[in-house]
């Protein structure tokens, strides 16, 4: 079975060398794209078994749904039965699923803009006219 500790040591094999940008690009884009969930999944590349990711809850509406939950649990006398926050575990997983979905789909979308960004440079200078 492939463990965090595999890739780190690639990377620590790779550090110094000529190659080791294109092998760190290389892990980091054989590992799956991460997703929301409402169940504790972890995080594979830390190698958590619980792991809640939040940074900025201005910059990403998944995190601002962490906060929320974390003042609930802080703020509350009692375990809550369903969901937190007075959204249901049902909607929670909803709104987890289009977070992830609406994540992927930027990232394709940067990634188009990037590559048509690129095909504008490479065309001979007539053509851009």
């Amino acid at each position: 079975m492939l463990r965090p500790r595999h890739f780190n040591q690639i990377l620590e094999a790779a550090d110094g060398t000529a190659d080791m940008t294109t092998i760190n690009e290389a892990v980091l884009r054989s590992q799956a794209k991460a997703v929301y969930s409402i169940d504790n999944i972890g995080h594979f590349g830390l190698a958590l078994r619980n792991y809640a990711h939040f940074t900025s809850p201005i910059r990403r509406y998944a995190d601002l749904l962490v906060h929320r939950a974390l003042n609930d649990v802080a703020a509350s006398t009692s375990q809550p039965k369903d969901g937190l926050g007075g959204i249901t575990a049902d909607q929670m997983a909803k709104i987890c699923t289009h977070i992830s979905e609406t994540e992927a789909n930027a990232a394709a979308a940067e990634r188009r803009t990037i590559d048509r960004f690129a095909a504008a440079c490479l065309k001979p200078d007539s053509a851009r006219s």
